[in-house]
């Protein structure tokens, strides 16, 4: 799940590497979309983090009022949350490149 009123050209790369993916499905919150991904009501993002559908969640605001039950659950389920967009951008990039092994081990040994 990808969402933020901030920052929305790292959140919206982010959803579209995501989409590069295929398998997955990309969504975002009605009250805070990013394009290219399928929007869900904040009761619907709800249950679809409780039946284990949301593998991973990037945002970039902080709406305690809006989005504060969102992220307490997907927390207390051990779901990966993001709270930078560039973070979650970056991420994306990094998952698509594994995924495709265009990485090598001498590209990733500069990272450790």
């Amino acid at each position: 799940m990808v969402y933020g009123l901030s920052n929305k050209e790292s959140l919206e790369a982010a959803a579209e590497n995501l989409k590069k993916a295929k398998t997955i499905d990309v969504y975002t919150l009605d009250f805070a979309s990013t394009p290219n991904a399928q929007e869900l009501t904040r009761e619907e993002a709800i249950e679809k983090i409780k039946k284990g559908d949301i593998d991973l969640l990037i945002t970039d605001n902080y709406m305690p009022n809006k989005d504060y039950e969102i992220r307490r659950l997907a927390a207390d389920l051990n779901i990966p949350l993001v709270l930078n967009g560039r973070l979650g951008r970056e991420l994306t990039v990094a998952f698509n490149k594994a995924a495709s092994d265009e990485i090598t081990y001498e590209e990733m040994k500069k990272y450790y």
